[in-house]
């Protein structure tokens, strides 16, 4: 603006970025470059409909590509904020400006916070955890985080090797177990505390990269009897025999598909660098 000083205009620069770190395209609509604003507020939204309404979240490259593009983005929308409020950059005049810079601040701020990106990331069954609990160690330990979709099951029936999210009535908590039995599989206590599954030892699959675990803890036996898993029902473990509540135990017993609450796919953090990014199998 004519006048302005350095200190003021920096200040405004400021408010500028801000508020297009918040709200993208604000911060130019400010800066009097209505057009602008309207791509980058779209381009914006563009973003997020792509996280919505694909499985882009639901595999860790893609999921890791698709945040480092939206944080750039964010970013670059922002300093270009600044540099524009800085350089005292405007567009060509548009016509009821009153108007029109109303409606626009009012759809930027509508399309932009509406619905929240949570709501949309449920609605997809995108999901993100802590696990509390070593029972499915070392397949995912204590305190690695992963990804789930919760959708998995709506359609598409559990298949041996899953692991899932379980609301058991034991516990408010959700549980991450492993499906090892589908209707009609015999399931029968093995020597050793080891579990077998028609016939075949039950052996968890080997961990990817370099979990931190102990080794197994000593093998209980909590089965007493050979079970057959009748239609509906699933039979779960703990990929640790020995440290897990699960379908062995009578109080526990075979569960149904509207216990699970989704499919478990990979960790995405952990502090074993070598298991970030590792698939759930």
């Amino acid at each position: 603006m004519a006048g302005e000083g350095p200190k003021s205009r920096w200040k405004r620069a400021l408010g500028a970025g801000v508020l297009s770190l918040v709200l993208p395209g604000m911060g130019q609509l400010v800066n009097r470059q209505p057009r602008k604003a309207v791509v980058l507020a779209v381009a914006s939204e563009g973003l997020r409909l792509l996280w919505a309404h694909t499985e882009l979240m639901f595999a860790f490259p893609t999921m890791v590509g698709m945040m480092a593009a939206a944080v750039v983005f964010q970013l670059g929308v922002a300093a270009d904020a600044v540099y524009g409020a800085v350089k005292g950059k405007k567009e060509a005049p548009i016509p009821l400006p009153k108007v029109a810079y109303t409606v626009i601040a009012l759809a930027i701020v509508a399309v932009l916070i509406y619905p929240p990106s949570q709501q949309t990331w449920r609605r997809k069954g995108f999901s993100a955890f802590r696990i509390a609990s070593g029972s499915m160690c070392p397949t995912v330990c204590v305190n690695e985080r992963v990804v789930a979709n919760g959708n998995a099951y709506l359609e598409a029936e559990p298949q041996r090797g899953d692991v899932v999210l379980l609301k058991h009535g034991s516990s408010e908590a959700l549980f991450v177990k492993r499906v090892i039995g589908l209707p009609g599989d015999v399931i029968t206590q093995g020597p050793d505390g080891t579990v077998l599954v028609n016939g075949q030892t039950f052996h968890p699959p080997a961990p990817c990269g370099k979990p931190a675990w102990k080794g197994p803890s000593p093998p209980t036996c909590p089965m007493c009897a050979t079970v057959t898993v009748k239609p509906g029902e699933y039979f779960l473990v703990g990929d640790d025999l020995g440290n897990s509540f699960d379908s062995r135990y009578e109080e526990f017993g075979a569960v149904t598909k509207d216990m699970m609450r989704g499919k478990v796919l990979f960790i995405y953090w952990s502090k074993e660098f070598s298991r970030i990014g590792c698939n759930l199998r």
